[in-house]
Parts: structure tokens; sequence; C-alpha cells
């Protein structure tokens, strides 16, 4: 089966010192939903509409409306490809009544009644693919107009970026942990003074010099996610003079609290990727081989644990020793190679009895039904030795599921967000905070009795919940 966790790999590999919010950022490409955009709800979308609208007033006037228009498609037909022929051609008529040119003759035959849909949708699609080369008919989106028309999103002005955030708001496709881009507000330090902050930051941290911040671009934006409007802050970052935000790293990158001022994080991007593109070919592939070893192997069964663990126990150790990074990044695989899993042994009770007892234990949990676990895989099961409750125990894991389990097998990628994932929070509430994202039950291995209440991990604002197998101890 094709990997789809090598691209994964390929953009999230140079940051061996691994996070939480690292393996939360991969887990949604995994997921699809950096693409399928879980919408907010209707509430939400008003409330920061009002917060947004005096924010963007200024900026609107440069907004053009076909901006909106495609995005509002997007959100209600899906993206450009999938548009019909009317619907193409109405997109590009608007381009045109907002000053755009296209080749009159072709622009008659779209206001004409005697071209067929398809014969439309092709006339549309060539029009716009020559007014933006470089495009395709699958890349035509919102945010490829936007930027082939303002240059890419970092370069843009404060309002403009303010005005791409209205834009989503307004148009009901703002993902529910998509960036937002705010213009200062009241409660928001100035611009001058987060700049000073990160400038003393960067000098203390790096013995940095002011002339050479100087000879840097600096980028500066106020940002929140969007289920975390309330928590606003100023990203201030320097790149190399003519590099590509999306092609290098930054210099230096600095979050700062934007009502307070405390400086959250400091980096240097750049050195450490400079630093570790010194590791050694051998130890890079097999970084790269850990990672899918571990998450392909979703979800886990006994054997495969096992099994993980007896192939990467050594292999982890030479590891170890040649990153330096390691005590960050190895939350996301020390458990299947560190802790004490093993088979089950003489006396426990089968696997499958384990698996009745734990689905009884979450069915009783208050506001639970057979409907809701229903949406919940069996992630992990797992024996061993517990030192916290002093005997041998299973625990066994029900999670949200990921796109490369057996029941995702043939789901497009595009689809899981209609088809699993608002299904999902809608039974829950309706958001992914309300939702839990795996329910945890240890058993007695011999008797079969609980050890203590099923644990429900929920998401949590501040950052990715711990990978569920942290749990085993």
């Amino acid at each position: 089966m094709k990997s789809k966790i090598k691209p994964i790999l390929d953009s999230q590999l140079s940051w061996l010192d691994w996070t939480p919010e690292d393996s939360h950022k991969m887990l949604r490409q995994m997921r699809g939903e950096t693409k399928v955009k879980k919408k907010l709800s209707l509430a939400l979308v008003l409330a920061l509409a009002i917060c947004l609208l005096a924010a963007t007033a200024l900026a609107v006037t440069l907004w053009k409306n076909y901006y909106d228009q495609i995005a509002r498609n997007e959100g209600e037909i899906g993206y450009f490809d999938s548009w019909s022929g009317e619907k193409r051609a109405e997109f590009v008529l608007a381009m045109q009544s907002e000053g755009l040119v296209f080749d009159q003759e072709q622009i008659e035959k779209l206001k004409s009644g005697e071209v067929s849909d398809a014969d439309k949708a092709r006339i549309a699609t060539d029009l716009i693919l020559d007014k933006y080369p470089g495009m395709r008919e699958d890349t035509i989106t919102a945010i490829s107009i936007l930027e082939a028309e303002k240059g890419i999103l970092p370069t843009w002005s404060m309002e403009d970026k303010a005005a791409y955030t209205q834009m989503l708001v307004k148009t009901n496709t703002l993902g529910y942990d998509e960036e937002m881009y705010w213009l200062p507000g009241e409660k928001d330090i100035p611009l001058q003074q987060a700049v000073e902050i990160a400038n003393e930051a960067i000098k203390a941290e790096f013995e940095e010099s002011e002339e050479t911040l100087k000879a840097l671009t600096l980028y500066t934006e106020v940002r929140s996610y969007a289920d975390q409007k309330d928590e606003r802050t100023w990203f201030v970052y320097y790149m190399k003079e003519g590099a590509s935000v999306y092609e290098a790293p930054s210099e230096y990158s600095v979050w700062i609290n934007s009502q307070t001022g405390e400086v959250l994080s400091v980096s240097s991007p750049a050195r450490q990727v400079g630093a570790e593109n010194n590791y050694p070919e051998p130890i890079v592939q097999m970084w790269q081989e850990a990672i899918e070893a571990y998450y392909s192997a979703q979800p886990y069964t006994l054997e495969s644990l096992v099994r993980l663990k007896a192939e990467w126990t050594d292999r982890m150790e030479e590891l170890k020793q040649h990153t330096p990074h390691w005590s960050g990044f190895r939350k996301v695989i020390k458990n299947a190679v560190e802790q004490d899993i093993r088979l089950p042994e003489e006396g426990a009770i089968a696997l499958d009895v384990a698996w009745e007892k734990a689905e009884a234990a979450v069915l009783a949990l208050p506001g639970w039904n057979a409907e809701k676990l229903a949406m919940f895989g069996r992630y992990a099961e797992v024996y061993y030795h517990s030192k916290e409750v002093g005997k041998p125990v299973y625990h066994l894991f029900f999670s949200q599921k990921q796109p490369f389990w057996p029941e995702f097998a043939g789901v497009a990628g595009e689809n899981i967000g209609e088809t699993y994932y608002k299904p999902l929070y809608d039974l829950f509430g309706g958001d992914f905070l309300d939702t839990p994202r795996y329910v945890a039950v240890r058993l007695d291995a011999k008797t079969g009795e609980l050890t203590e209440a099923p644990l429900v991990g929920m998401h949590t604002k501040h950052g990715a919940m711990p990978d569920e197998l942290e749990l085993i101890q």
C-alpha cells in the first residue's frame, strides 16, 4: 500500500526536537484536516464576524467581491474543479466586472445561452489558467488566486490578512482550528512595542546585534486559532533579505502574548535546521523509518506492538546516541519500545472477553451510548505488568479513527471531514473540543475488573493531548 505518511515525514522531519504540538499537527495532516475544514458553529461565526467587522473596515475597500464568491462556493459546493460550467462562468464574469481583462470573444460565449455547460466549464477554466500561469484546474482556489494577485500570504499587509480571515468567517469556510489574522485592537500592545520586545528577546537569547536585525526582513502578525480567538499572539519573525517564507526557515521567530507582552517563545529555526543537516544520512533515514513504523502500525494489536518493540528497541538506542534532541522526540514512540509490553500470560482472561468488558464500562459512562462508541475504533490493546496498580493488566484504548485505518479504506481524504468528523462532532455537541479523542480502560488481567474508572481524553485549547500510549504505567 502506498505510504500516506511519507509527505508528512518530509515536511516534519527537520524538527527532531519533537513536541506534543508537532504530533498534533502531524495528526491533523494525516486526518486530512488541513484541507477539509471543520466549519465553526453559526453562533461562533456571527460572534467572530462582529469582532472582525471594526478591525477590517479599512481593508475591505481593497478586497474583491470575487474572493468572497469563490470562498463561498468552496464552502457550499466544493473546490473549483467540481463546479458546473454555469458556476465557473458566473465566477469569471464576476472577475471581469471588477476589472480583470479576459478575451472578449470567449467572454461573449460564456454569456451566450447557446453554449453547453461542458463548454462553459472549459472556456471559464482556460480563461483563469491563462490569467494565472502555473495554476492547474485542481489548484484554482480562493487562496491560490489571492496569492497570485497579492503575493504569498506572509507578505500581505496586516489589513489584507485580517480581511482574509473576515472572508473565511463570512463564507463559513473557517476551520475550527485554523489560524486567524487580526489587526491589533485596544487590548493589544502596539506594533512597535511588539517589535521592540521581540528584538530584546532575540538579542538576549542569541547575542544578536541590532545592526544584523536591521539587515533582515521583518514580518509581523497578530494571530489566534479560531477555537482560541481570545488567546491572541504577536508573531514577529525575521527572514534573510530575498528569502521566501515558504521555502526557507526564518532567522528568528518570536511569539508574544498580544495583551501582556510576555514572550512565549523565541527561536532561530535557521540555526536549528543548520544543525540538524549535520546528522548522518543513515540516522535521518532511521528517523523516517521509525516514525512511519509507529504511525502506519495503527490501530495496534498485541502482536503488532510486541513486534514493534522487538524490531525497534536496539535501533532506538542507536538513535539516542546520535541525536541530541532525542529527549523531546522520543515521546512519539517510547511506549512501543520502553514499556513492559508483552503477550498475555497464563491465567489472563481472553482478549475478546477483555474488550467486551471494556465496551460495557464505556457504555456505563454518563452520556455515552452505542451510537457514540461506534464512532470510535479499537486503537490499541496492551498487556503489561503495571507498576502503578501492582498486577498484570489489559489496557484497552478506543480512539477517533485515522484516515489510514481499515475502516477508512476507499474513503477519499477530502471526504473524511463530512463523512466521519462532522457526524462525530455532532454527536458530542458539534465541536471538536466537546468530543473525546480517546477512552482508555484498564482491567485486572486475571479477573477482568476495572482497576479505576475509564479515562476519557479530551482535546484541550492549550496544545495537543499526550499520546494515548503515554498512559501506560
